[in-house]
């Protein structure tokens, strides 16, 4: 009991000093969206870009982060090379460096994206991307693809599954 009323004792002393030297930042969305460096907007109505979001890693070897949006409605996920500068607000997804459909509408592709290093150790990050309601096996068994880095990436546009 003495050692949890010292501890209590000891937060609340950390609290009241570290709230004394606090300092308060106000936002509000028009100042914080006035800060953000690029925006990428969806094709169609309810696209619902942004389901997934993930930073991928180095999945090209161009030396810059990667990372890849999903749209499950579009059955969609938009691969976006990592780049020092040009980025721009009110960008189209179709400008997405590689852009992967799914093998079926409805299999919620792209739900779930993760980046998940290096697994086969050739020097790129790799990914994956779920289906969770895909039928390839029995009713919603759902799929996963993973999909292997390389400099391969930078010649293609747009991947159909299955390839």
């Amino acid at each position: 009991m003495i050692l949890f009323l010292l501890l209590f004792i000891f937060f609340i002393l950390i609290f009241i000093s570290s709230s004394n030297n606090a300092k308060t930042l106000r936002y509000d969305n028009n100042t914080l969206l006035k800060n953000v460096d690029a925006s990428f907007r969806g094709l169609d109505k309810e696209n619902f870009v942004g389901d997934g979001v993930v930073e991928v890693g180095d999945v090209n070897g161009d030396g810059y982060c990667d990372f890849l949006l999903s749209s499950m409605p579009s059955n969609k996920a938009y691969l976006f090379f990592g780049k020092p500068n040009d980025w721009k607000m009110n960008s189209s997804i179709s400008n997405a460096n590689i852009i992967i459909t799914g093998e079926n509408k409805g299999d919620l592709f792209g739900l779930d994206v993760e980046w998940v290093g290096d697994v086969n150790s050739d020097g790129y990050d790799d990914f994956l991307i779920g289906a969770q309601n895909n039928n390839g096996g029995e009713l919603r068994a759902g799929k996963t693809y993973l999909f292997l880095g390389g400099t391969y990436l930078n010649k293609i546009k747009r991947a159909l599954l299955p390839f």
